[in-house]
Formats: structure tokens, sequence, C-alpha cells
């Protein structure tokens, strides 16, 4: 597989606290902010209420940029 093919199949970083990948508290702002990186591109998907809502835009971007569906699950 090729270089990008490979990172849309990475393991959540171990310093990942949120449980999912692209997702983290923004502390300033009191939000959900949900981000994907596409071909070295930091996109940003904005900026959630709920955990669930910043987790569901992620997986949407996710789904629509071909990632593969354990990107991001924990390697055991």
């Amino acid at each position: 597989v090729s270089k990008v093919e490979n990172q849309r199949n990475h393991p959540r970083h171990a310093h990942n606290t949120s449980g999912v990948s692209g997702v983290n508290w923004d502390k300033a702002r009191g939000q959900w902010r949900a981000y994907i990186t596409i071909g070295r591109k930091h996109v940003s998907l904005g900026r959630f209420p709920s955990f669930e809502e910043a987790v569901s835009a992620r997986k949407r971007a996710e789904a629509a940029n071909g990632f593969h569906e354990n990107h991001g699950r924990k390697v055991q």
C-alpha cells in the first residue's frame, strides 16, 4: 500500500485522552473540537457542545476521505 493509505489505517496515538482520534477538548472555549489531517493539511471540522457530535463529525470525515474502518483503534 502507499504511504497515504497506510496513514489512513493508523492506530490511536498513545497521548490521546479523548479515546477518539481527531477529537479533543478545547479548554479555552469549553467545547469539543474535531479535526482531520488530509495529505499534510490539518482540516478543522468544527467545535461542538457534545462529545458525540464531535465524534460523529470526525467519523463522517473519515468515511468521506477513504480512511480504513480500523483507523484510530487502540492496538492491543
